[in-house]
């Protein structure tokens, strides 16, 4: 074993010697970045008990594509919803609670890591006070621990389903417990609507909110449907129809964010652009908030004063 670690040790020098040239001008950049000076002086965020609620409900402090962010937020939307990997696979999650066939040991392997990711997102203590003192790490957002959320617990839905088809030709209980965990998860959703209710009226997106009711409660009760329906011996039907009611609440939430449409559509032509081109040149334009959002002015073929990347220099924006 020694022997072993020294090898794997000196390829891995070997391997950062000779691709020397692109990682050090990267490290460098990374440490002049405004990124890199913002992630250095975050402060603390602490305990966010709230993070529990968008891995059920992804858009419930709005998402700014048809629902204004409302307050008690922390972070952007695609980040807090980063641990949203589908109602109907939260429901098959919750069948870890059914009695029946014994478990798998993976799906204590899944859920470790997974619940650790959740608990670094929100701050629980000490996994977060833990990732605020580790190098590197504490520069990383923490809501990009709810990634780990995502990669689990898929896997230990799919477990958990086929568990509970093996146990359907033998349990006449378990065809009960989809819509039991189906029940509870939408008595969820609607407490949670009646909690933000308010601020999303008052924000003017509750209409984008009800809509993202509808589809969790119709997603739900089409997964209870497939449990009530004699699935037969084998269960592949309750299976697939399962599979196919997730693929569809998945590709209707994503579709929202990464819309199919005509390339023409992605820059269209605006007033405001057309006013920016007759003006007499050579000029450099401003923006405030989302009027010209930074980096869009690429696609009207305007020189901006502001960046909006990553790598943007420190100095630059000083």
């Amino acid at each position: 074993a020694p022997r072993r670690i020294v090898r794997v040790l000196a390829a891995g020098l070997f391997a950062v010697g000779i691709s020397a040239f692109a990682l050090l001008p990267h490290a460098l950049a990374i440490l002049a970045s405004e990124r890199f000076a913002l992630a250095a002086r975050v402060a603390e965020r602490g305990f966010w008990p709230a993070g529990l609620v968008p891995i059920f409900f992804p858009r419930v402090f709005g998402d700014l594509v048809d629902s204004p962010m409302i307050p008690g937020r922390a972070g952007p939307f695609p980040e807090m919803a980063l641990g949203y990997f589908g109602i109907v696979a939260w429901a098959c999650v919750l069948l870890v609670f059914r009695p029946g066939s014994s478990r798998r040991r993976e799906e204590l392997a899944l859920a470790i890591p997974g619940i650790i990711g959740l608990a670094v997102a929100i701050g629980l203590w000490p996994f977060g006070a833990i990732t605020r003192h580790v190098p590197l790490l504490r520069l990383m957002s923490p809501l990009r621990f709810l990634s780990w959320l995502a990669i689990c617990g898929p896997a230990l839905a799919a477990f958990e389903l086929d568990r509970l088809r093996a146990d359907l030709g033998r349990l006449r209980s378990a065809r009960l417990w989809p819509a039991f965990t189906a029940a509870a998860l939408a008595a969820v959703a609607l407490a949670v609507d009646r909690i933000f209710r308010d601020r999303h009226a008052a924000a003017g997106g509750l209409a984008s909110q009800r809509e993202a009711l509808l589809l969790v409660l119709a997603a739900l009760a089409a997964y209870a449907l497939a449990g009530a329906l004699r699935p037969g011996t084998s269960g592949r039907a309750f299976v697939a129809a399962v599979a196919a009611v997730a693929a569809v609440e998945l590709f209707v939430q994503g579709e929202r964010l990464t819309r199919f449409g005509p390339p023409a559509e992605l820059a269209p032509d605006t007033p405001l652009l057309r006013f920016l081109r007759n003006q007499p040149g050579p000029f450099r334009v401003v923006g405030e908030g989302t009027a010209l959002f930074p980096g869009s002015n690429v696609f009207a073929r305007l020189e901006d004063v502001r960046t909006h990347d990553p790598a943007e220099r420190r100095d630059y924006v000083e």
